[in-house]
Parts: C-alpha cells; sequence; structure tokens
C-alpha cells in the first residue's frame, strides 16, 4: 500500500514547454527568404533570429511571468499624508524594458542595416518578442508610432521653437537609444471619459497658449498605458481662455510633453487610480488628471488627428504581431504537449480528432502570418520611400483589415489551445490563461472590429469626387493581379495549376462579389451599408490571404503551401447576400423587445 502511495504521488504531467518561435511553423522564415535574394544576408538574420528566439524563451518568458505575478502598484500618500501618487513596478517590468532596450527592439527600425526591408525584419524579429514581453510591447508600441511621427517631424517642423526643437530630438533620440540608460518610452493619451475611438468628439483635454510654441493642459485622461513612460504625445484643444466654455467647438491639436520634470516630479499630473483589468495586469495603466502640464504643439493647430494618424498604422502592426505571436507560441505548446500526453492508449497527436484540431491551429497560424508579412512588407517599402502610391493606398486599406482579422483569429486560437491542454491549460499556475485574459485586448485597443470595419470604409473612400471607386479600385486590381499571374504565369508547378482552378473559382466569386457590394457603398446606393459591412471585411480577408497563399504556390511550389491554399479555400466563408443581418431583423429581434429598466 505504502509503495503504491508513494507510486501515485511520484507521477507528474508532461511539461508545458514552447519551441524555438522562429522554427514554429516556418511561414515567415520561409517569404523572409523569398524576399531576400542575398543568400548571405538570409542566413545572417535567420541565425540571429534563431539565437533571439531562444533568448526569447530561455530569459525573456521568465521576466514576463514575474510581471504577472508582482503586477503595478499606486501609493497614493505616504505616511505624513503627504500626495505623492508614486508607481511602484515590479522587477520583472523593470528588466523587460533594460532589454527591449539593449535588444534594439525599437532601435532596430530606425537602422539602416537591411537597406529597404529594415522595418520588414523588424517587425518579423517583433512577433518572435511580443509573446514574452510581459505586455512591455504595448508601450513598445506607442514608442515605435511616437518615434516614426517625430522623425517625419524633424523632417519639415511646424515650428522654429528651439525648446520644441530640443525635445523632439531627444524625444528621437531616446525613444531609438539601445542604451537602457537613455532609453525612453512615450505614452499615446487619447482615451477619455465620453469614449475610446470617437476621440474628435470625445476629447475634453484643453490647451492653454503660455507664449511662443508653450501650451498648459488641463483635462482628464482615461485610459494611460504607459504611466511610466518619459513622455507622452497627446491631443487637446486649443481654447481662449475666455471661451473655456465652448472648448467642444475647436478642433483637437497634437502635443508632446515630457511625464516628469527635471526634479523627478510629475508634471503636474495627478495619477488618479490604476485601472483593475481582466488581463493586461503587467501593464501599469491609469486614470491621470492634467493639472496645467507643459507640453508644446507639435501638429498644425486643429489638425491632431492627421499627427496621430501615423501612429496608429505602427500601433495596429503592433497589435497583429502580438496576436500573430501568441497564437504561434500556444500552437508550439500544444503540440509539444501532444506529443506527451496519453489517452486511450495513444498520444494525443496520434488521434484523428486531436489532428484535425491541430491543422486547422496550423493553417490559421499561416493566414495570419501571411496577412502580417504582406502588411509588414508594405509599411517596409513606404518607410524606406520606395513605395509606389498604390503601395500606400494598400497599406491604408490593408492595415485596419489586418488588426481585426487577427485579433479575432487570436481570440478563438487562445480558447481552443487552452482547451486542447485540458486541465494543465486552465490552471493559473502554468500562466497559460493569462495569454486568453491577454489577448482579449487586442480586439479592443486601437479599435474595436466595428470601429475598424468603418475605418476601412473610410480608408476606401475617394478624394476625387468624379471617382468616388478610385481606391477600391486599386485594391480589387491588386488581389486580381495575384490570381490571373497564377492562372496564366508558367510556374514552378504547370500541371499543379489545373487543379487550382475551382479553388481561385470560389476566391474569384467571394472577392468580386465583396467589390461589387462594396462599390455600391461607395455610390451611396445601399441603405445602412453599416449593417453589412462587418460580414465583407470578414470574407475580403479570407480571400485576401487566399491571395497570398497562392502567391506562395507559385514561389515556392512545396506540398505544404499546395494544402494551405486547397484548406483554406475550402473553409473560407462563401459570399452571399442572402444571410445578413437586416434592419427588419433588428426592429423585430431587438428593438420592439428592448427590456425596460424597472422605475
Amino acid at each position: 500500500m505504502q509503495k503504491h502511495l508513494e507510486l501515485v504521488q511520484s507521477m507528474t504531467q508532461p511539461k508545458l514547454e514552447a519551441s524555438n518561435p522562429w522554427l514554429v511553423s516556418g511561414i515567415l522564415r520561409t517569404q523572409l527568404q523569398n524576399v531576400l535574394y542575398n543568400k548571405d544576408q538570409f542566413k545572417e538574420i535567420d541565425e540571429e533570429f534563431k539565437d533571439f528566439g531562444k533568448f526569447c524563451n530561455e530569459v525573456l518568458y521568465e521576466f514576463s511571468v514575474d510581471a504577472e505575478l508582482n503586477p503595478p502598484k499606486l501609493i497614493k500618500q505616504d505616511v505624513y499624508g503627504n500626495v505623492v501618487d508614486k508607481l511602484v513596478l515590479g522587477e520583472g517590468w523593470k528588466k523587460e524594458k533594460e532589454y527591449a532596450a539593449k535588444c534594439g527592439i525599437v532601435a532596430m527600425a530606425y537602422e539602416n542595416k537591411y537597406g529597404i526591408w529594415n522595418r520588414l525584419i523588424q517587425l518579423l524579429r517583433l512577433q518572435l518578442y511580443q509573446p514574452v514581453s510581459g505586455l512591455f510591447g504595448c508601450p513598445l508600441a506607442m514608442t515605435d508610432g511616437a518615434a516614426y511621427l517625430l522623425k517625419q517631424w524633424l523632417t519639415n517642423p511646424t515650428t522654429q521653437c528651439q525648446e520644441t526643437l530640443k525635445l523632439v530630438r531627444q524625444g528621437f533620440e531616446n525613444l531609438t537609444s539601445r542604451d537602457p540608460s537613455k532609453f525612453w518610452t512615450s505614452g499615446q493619451w487619447m482615451t477619455e471619459k465620453d469614449g475610446g475611438s470617437d476621440v474628435s468628439n470625445s476629447t475634453t483635454t484643453i490647451a492653454i497658449h503660455q507664449g511662443g510654441n508653450k501650451y498648459k493642459l488641463y483635462g482628464y485622461k482615461w485610459f494611460s498605458s504607459a504611466t511610466d513612460s518619459e513622455m507622452t504625445l497627446a491631443l487637446a484643444r486649443i481654447v481662449p481662455e475666455k471661451n473655456i466654455e465652448d472648448f467642444k467647438k475647436y478642433p483637437l491639436s497634437l502635443f508632446i510633453m515630457r511625464v516628469k520634470k527635471d526634479d523627478g516630479s510629475l508634471n503636474n499630473i495627478r495619477i488618479m487610480t490604476m485601472k483593475d483589468k481582466m488581463g493586461t495586469r503587467q501593464l501599469p495603466t491609469a486614470e491621470l488628471l492634467l493639472q496645467g502640464s507643459e507640453a508644446f504643439l507639435i501638429s498644425e493647430e486643429g489638425k491632431g488627428i492627421k499627427g496621430i494618424s501615423h501612429m496608429l498604422n505602427v500601433t495596429r502592426l503592433y497589435n497583429a504581431s502580438s496576436a500573430i505571436g501568441s497564437m504561434n507560441r500556444l500552437y508550439s505548446i500544444v503540440v509539444n504537449y501532444s506529443l506527451k500526453r496519453k489517452a486511450f492508449g495513444q498520444v494525443l497527436i496520434e488521434k484523428p480528432a486531436h489532428q484535425a484540431m491541430l491543422t486547422k491551429f496550423n493553417l490559421n497560424v499561416r493566414a495570419c502570418s501571411l496577412f502580417y508579412f504582406k502588411v509588414a512588407q508594405l509599411f517596409s517599402k513606404i518607410q524606406n520611400n520606395v513605395a509606389s502610391k498604390d503601395d500606400e493606398e494598400m497599406f491604408r486599406i490593408l492595415t485596419p483589415l489586418l488588426k481585426l482579422y487577427t485579433a479575432k483569429i487570436c481570440m478563438y486560437w487562445m480558447s481552443e489551445g487552452i482547451e486542447a491542454l485540458g486541465a494543465l491549460g486552465y490552471m493559473e499556475n502554468s500562466y497559460i490563461p493569462l495569454m486568453l485574459r491577454d489577448a482579449q485586448v487586442l480586439t479592443i485597443w486601437e479599435g474595436t472590429t466595428n470601429v475598424l470595419c468603418l475605418d476601412f470604409l473610410r480608408a476606401l473612400k475617394s478624394n476625387d469626387k468624379n471617382d468616388p471607386l478610385q481606391k477600391l479600385d486599386v485594391y480589387a486590381r491588386f488581389h486580381t493581379h495575384v490570381m490571373m499571374t497564377q492562372l496564366s504565369a508558367d510556374t514552378q508547378l504547370p500541371e499543379t495549376r489545373k487543379t487550382f482552378i475551382p479553388y481561385i473559382a470560389k476566391m474569384t466569386i467571394n472577392h468580386n462579389g465583396v467589390i461589387a457590394e462594396l462599390s455600391n457603398i461607395l455610390q451611396g446606393s445601399i441603405k445602412y451599408s453599416e449593417m453589412r459591412i462587418r460580414d465583407l471585411c470578414f470574407i475580403l480577408c479570407e480571400s485576401f490571404v487566399g491571395g497570398q497563399m497562392l502567391e506562395l504556390i507559385s514561389k515556392n511550389g512545396r506540398e505544404e503551401d499546395i494544402i494551405s491554399f486547397e484548406l483554406w479555400v475550402e473553409q473560407m466563408q462563401s459570399y452571399t447576400t442572402t444571410w445578413s443581418i437586416t434592419p427588419k431583423a433588428f426592429d423585430i429581434l431587438v428593438k420592439e423587445n428592448i427590456i425596460k429598466s424597472k422605475l
């Protein structure tokens, strides 16, 4: 009996382990090899990424766990009752910041080691880092977005004010530094109590002119996710003191400001409270009261939205990199576990139902990775001034689609992955549940799905009133070219190409149906277009990914690429106008049955 008790007590569960993220699905590695014609350069990057992937698993992951176990705390008062608003950060969070600088997570994007593909390679490396960053990737997204904006501003400054120029130069240099003692992060303080994405109408922060290019900001920032940053960019309305009551009629401007003064005290900022969030607990997110915070105008007066829009493209790419990196990491953990865990006399990897789930998981990681790679490639060309006008239009059109699609797919597979790990995946001290909690923010931050669908529509609207479909035509040509090239050109697989025709036909029907409906929406001929736009966006994303898979076949011709393409098209939603929420359905199912609160 004692031996039996000793036996059962000695039994353990298989350990949950992640593989090297650069080698897991291999699709981004393959795509990078397709883009880089210099084999020696690819070999150098490949080796560096393998080493970095190992470093992520063995070093950065431990810091991310510490950041989860030791979340930030706010000390409002000292023992004597003095308001101190002291933010206490865990050691893991501090280490993540130190290594973010040393590893050049942001800096790499502004160096010129890889020419026109510098940004592309930085973004590929970023998705290895994100899942083990302890959410430090969030302030880095805003840091990178701010650096991108400040770099552009320095080429065409809106003022010659020396204080402003000095702060902007210092900001850019520190945001892109590899020296931990100099490295800054930046906030992006836009969200206020009245709303999130609708900043034009919800912003109540005002700016009072102090002379020259200096202002004082007064307002309440409701959701600031970089409370420990050294600087921030903030939106406010420049209002004459005599007209403060009518502040809403003044348009938004963009300001740069230090979070702390030279003596280390806060820049007339009160940290009101820390946010108690479902996930992202490692991240110091707070409500801030600006009580005359000194700031400098860096946009043209009243044109702050235009300035901040450059940041959004960067932060949305970070959002997508986090989604893909998280899926990739959890997929590798599930595969590793499947090789060890036995059920009904076999290891899980040998069970057909489990094989089907893993195949679908792999397919979705591939799909999102290909989407991400194409948008990253376009951005790299834009940042290096070699993009065509069509490239720029495609980047603007695809970025909101990439963000909404990868975030949604990630949420589904985080849940599915936890289920595949059984009870181990459900236990908090396995640190798997935090992946699900943290992933939920990806569908919210930088625009919810519905907001991004509307932003996609905005991106399609032409500035030319005589040609309202100009930008839609750019997208349609881009996607159609991929399909037609595969059908007509000599590829590595001329015989196999014939088998693709039914799949390409389905993609074409889906694509053309969505394009036709978007055309009607843009011309104003469909009422209640917003009710349909969400369906259209997801169908369009699936068609676009199918096109990227098809293009990959023409470059590589590998069996795994062919199978992925065929499986992807088979599971795509079919375009149809018969299944869509209608105004009539809304009126009958919702409006007529609204639950009225009791008096």
